[in-house]
């Protein structure tokens, strides 16, 4: 997309800037994108290969998923005619369900967290972006060309989430029209999770201690998942199609398995059997998650 057309108004790549959390890009430098003060930027090697791959990524979807693709076409906000969205691709499968579809080629270290941990934040934000133009499903397809591998979340509307992204995004436009800079980078504008037991600080050496030992802990975690995934995928390559190879201490094997059986609730309740008598609560559990912050402003 060329500077001229960016001008024109709010994108699903430019939400996640306005909210804050975007990691490329400042809402200053957007703004400043917005008022045509800057010039076109050029693909990095990352959107280049991206780009190039879209197809192959659309076609194996498809087949993997039974669904038929149409390309995207620019969607306009009913009442916010400034806000657009520009999807990859809209689907259709035998259900009659429509929905849009995303695609991202993510490197191996993304692709791991994505995996362990869902879609970042900042690609939430563009689909929730993109539906809030139509009532339907969204769904990304992430891709790692190193394993060769795709998996794919469908995801419905989040109007609470929808409604902060247009709020904000009619906001930062008035700024953009009226010539007038975003305050300074305050952090992101979503806001935390709810708290509902208040939170009781704490300043202590300990406390600051084993917070950064968990920082560091989770960061070396990372690291290592990162490392093991591209090993791995050296060692898928070298053995090529042999399903079992040893050597130097070790024998792997790289085998297909046949799918796990699972009921289908949709067909299951198409055919007017309820399964709800048959569902039993677990125990309540307490979770474990922690956000870490800089400066009050949760950047996990």
């Amino acid at each position: 997309m060329n500077l001229a057309e960016r001008k024109r108004g709010l994108g699903g790549t430019d939400s996640p800037v306005v909210l804050g959390v975007s990691p490329w890009k400042s809402r200053k430098e957007l703004w400043e994108e917005k008022r045509g003060l800057t010039m076109d930027i050029e693909p990095t090697p990352a959107m280049r290969r991206g780009i190039a791959l879209e197809p192959l990524i659309a076609k194996i979807f498809s087949e993997t998923t039974k669904r038929d693709l149409l390309p995207g076409t620019k969607l306009y906000h009913p009442k916010h005619p400034f806000i657009t969205g520009h999807p990859d691709y809209f689907w259709g499968d035998t259900t009659d369900q429509t929905g849009i579809l995303e695609i991202k080629c993510l490197g191996l270290r993304t692709f791991a967290k994505a995996k362990r941990e869902g879609i970042p934040l900042t690609y939430q934000i563009q689909l929730q972006h993109y539906l809030s133009m139509g009532d339907c499903t969204g769904t990304f397809a992430i891709f790692n060309v190193d394993l060769w591998e795709l998996i794919w979340f469908d995801v419905k509307p989040d109007w609470e989430l929808i409604e902060d992204i247009i709020e904000a995004d009619v906001r930062f436009w008035d700024l953009v029209e009226k010539g007038i800079p975003p305050a300074e980078e305050v952090g992101p504008i979503i806001e935390m999770p709810p708290v509902t037991t208040g939170v009781i600080q704490n300043n202590s050496a300990e406390w600051s201690q084993a917070v950064a030992q968990l920082r560091e802990a989770r960061q070396i975690r990372e690291d290592a998942e990162s490392w093991e995934e591209e090993i791995k995928a050296t060692i898928q390559e070298q053995m090529g199609f042999q399903p079992i190879v040893e050597g130097g201490g070790a024998r792997v094997y790289w085998t297909w398995q046949e799918g796990r059986m699972n009921l289908d609730k949709k067909a299951l309740a198409k055919d007017g059997i309820d399964l709800s008598k048959y569902e039993k609560a677990g125990k309540p559990f307490r979770t474990f998650r922690p956000y870490f912050l800089k400066g009050g402003i949760d950047h996990e």
